[in-house]
């Protein structure tokens, strides 16, 4: 009886060509990793170092659909961990808790949104919590009687900015039906003089909303919210009939926030990240197959990579 044995050589299905590569490699922070969770690196990752030449894996992934801004789906096959900040480019955030899919994670922050968050965005990690650029809504507050409030909200995204010091008022119908006007920067709502269900928040909200857009000012997006007020508030007594909004910020439009580490390259070589100071050799030039890659890259991260092509069949 005669065994055969026979070996076969496999190429990386990341690394297509290696121009240049750094002489003595790099090694990697397994301290940024959550190694219950992520026990490898995989060849294709996106290298940066410190200022100590440690290096760091530059922390990339893609949203999924189904979560929100302030908490969003992301790919379950990610690095990220309680405690780092994560970014759009636009808001940096610090994540306080992860919940874990089966094919997507959900993350909860400590403070703020993302302001991008459509699905297949890249976020990227940051070096520190940043909301400098975050946008905030204008909001007035009136009362009808003592302690029952009726909020208008302006939400950032349609130019809350200029919403600021317009006046809210509230004030009793002449007749039993609600009225809403917007002139000479004053929203000014009219309560049904008898029927106190025809001025519940969600019949306010509809009729401020209806106003569309009036000399710029867009309330396509306000939200009315309150306290004790549906089916009690017919304008008979007037607390606080008049409120300024304050608040209001625009979001920055473009993105200002870099990340963490900036990428010198590509890993070459497999990682252990159960054990400590393993090292990795680093592509500075040649070509990726980009859909192999452990972790996603956008084109602005790519642009800081210019030696390195990437190449994709999708």
């Amino acid at each position: 009886m005669y065994v055969k044995t026979t070996t076969e050589y496999q190429n990386n299905p990341v690394i297509v060509k290696v121009v240049e590569a750094f002489t003595s490699g790099v090694t990697v922070a397994a301290a940024d990793f959550n190694t219950a969770k992520v026990d490898e690196l995989k060849a294709g990752a996106i290298i940066g170092i410190d200022s100590n030449r440690l290096g760091h894996v530059v922390k990339t992934v893609k949203i999924v659909a189904g979560g929100s801004a302030s908490a969003p789906r992301i790919n379950s096959v990610n690095a990220f961990k309680v405690g780092d900040f994560i970014s759009d480019g636009i808001v940096s955030l610090e994540i306080s808790a992860i919940t874990v899919g089966e094919t997507y994670d959900t993350l909860t922050f400590t403070d703020g949104s993302l302001i991008v968050s459509a699905t297949d965005t890249v976020l990227f990690q940051a070096a520190a919590a940043d909301l400098t650029n975050q946008g905030k809504a204008a909001t007035a507050t009136v009362s009808d009687t003592d302690g029952d409030f009726l909020t208008i909200t302006i939400p950032s995204a349609v130019g809350s900015e200029k919403f600021n010091n317009l006046s809210l008022t509230i004030s009793q119908s002449a007749t039993d039906d609600l009225t809403v006007a917007f002139e000479n920067g004053v929203l000014a709502i009219g309560l049904a003089k008898t029927t106190a269900t025809k001025n519940n928040l969600s019949v306010i909200q509809a009729a401020v909303r209806a106003l569309a857009t009036i000399d710029g000012f867009n309330f396509s997006t306000a939200t009315a919210t309150g306290v004790d007020w549906d089916g009690k508030q017919t304008g008979i007594t007037l607390t606080t009939p008049t409120s300024a909004f304050t608040g209001g910020k625009d979001q920055t439009a473009g993105g200002t926030i870099a990340p963490k580490y900036s990428p010198i390259g590509i890993s070459l070589n497999p990682v252990d990240l159960t054990i400590d100071n393993q090292s990795t050799g680093v592509m500075k030039s040649g070509t990726v197959n980009e859909d192999n890659m452990q972790y996603p890259i956008d084109s602005a991260m790519k642009a800081m990579l210019p030696r390195i092509t990437f190449e994709s069949e999708s």
